[in-house]
């Protein structure tokens, strides 16, 4: 059992995929071309390496990312 918001890579051969539910479930499907390169992902955060992804969390916690736009109320 995969926990909540688990991740399924499929191998690419083949014709097709099968899925069954032991719970009520919502399952989304994305499919493209490989990017043929490492990725690393924690959290909000997806790069090539570990050192970046902790990089990438340094520079978040020093403020570095930008500020998110507010719509007036």
């Amino acid at each position: 059992m995969r926990p909540e918001g688990g991740l399924v890579i499929f191998d690419r051969s083949g014709d097709g995929i099968s899925v069954r539910a032991q719970t009520n479930a919502k399952l989304l499907v994305m499919g493209g071309e490989p990017i043929t390169e490492p990725v690393v992902g924690r959290g909000p955060f997806v790069m090539n390496t570990h050192a970046e992804i902790e990089k990438a969390f340094e520079e978040y916690q020093r403020g570095l990312m930008g500020e998110i736009a507010r719509v007036p109320a």
